[in-house]
C-alpha cells in the first residue's frame, strides 16, 4: 500500500510534460497596473514621437498623422500588454476584444485631437489630453474583459 501512495504522490508532483505550456502564478492588480503604466508611457512616447515627426518633418496632415501614430503604437501596446502586463498567451480572442476597446479609444482620440485643434489647442496638448482621458477606462477594460 505504501508503494501505491508513493506512486500517487509522485504522479501529482510530476514535472509538466514536454510541450506543455508553462503556467504563471496570477499577478496582483498592482503588478498589472505598474506594467500597464510602463507599456502605456512607452506607447505614448512612440505615439507622440511619430505624430510630431510625421507632422513637423513630413508635413502630414493632423488627422492622417494622428491615425498613423495611433495605429503604430497600438500594435506595440497590444503585444506588450498581452504578453507582459496581463500574461495572456492567446492572441486571437483577446485581439478581437482589444480592437473593440481600441476602436472606441481611437474615435475618442481623433475627436479630442481634431476638436482641440479646431478650438486653438496645440495638437500635442490635445493628444496628451486624449491619452489621459482614455487611460483609466482602458485599464479597466483590459483587466476585466480583454485579457481574461
Amino acid at each position: 500500500m505504501s508503494q501505491n501512495v508513493s506512486s500517487a504522490a509522485a504522479a501529482t508532483h510530476a514535472p509538466p510534460s514536454e510541450g506543455a505550456a508553462p503556467t504563471r502564478p496570477p499577478q496582483t492588480l498592482r503588478a498589472k497596473l505598474v506594467k500597464f503604466v510602463v507599456v502605456g508611457v512607452s506607447s505614448a512616447v512612440i505615439d507622440l514621437g511619430l505624430l510630431v515627426s510625421l507632422r513637423e518633418l513630413g508635413g502630414v496632415s493632423i488627422p492622417v498623422a494622428t491615425t498613423i501614430a495611433f495605429w503604430t503604437a497600438l500594435l506595440y501596446n497590444f503585444s506588450l500588454n498581452r504578453a507582459w502586463s496581463f500574461g495572456v498567451a492567446a492572441v486571437r480572442a483577446p485581439f478581437a476584444r482589444y480592437l473593440t476597446v481600441v476602436g472606441l479609444n481611437y474615435l475618442l482620440t481623433l475627436a479630442i485631437v481634431t476638436g482641440g485643434v479646431s478650438l486653438g489647442v496645440p495638437y500635442v496638448l490635445a493628444k496628451i489630453a486624449a491619452i489621459g482621458i482614455g487611460t483609466l477606462g482602458t485599464f479597466v477594460a483590459y483587466d476585466r474583459w480583454v485579457f481574461i
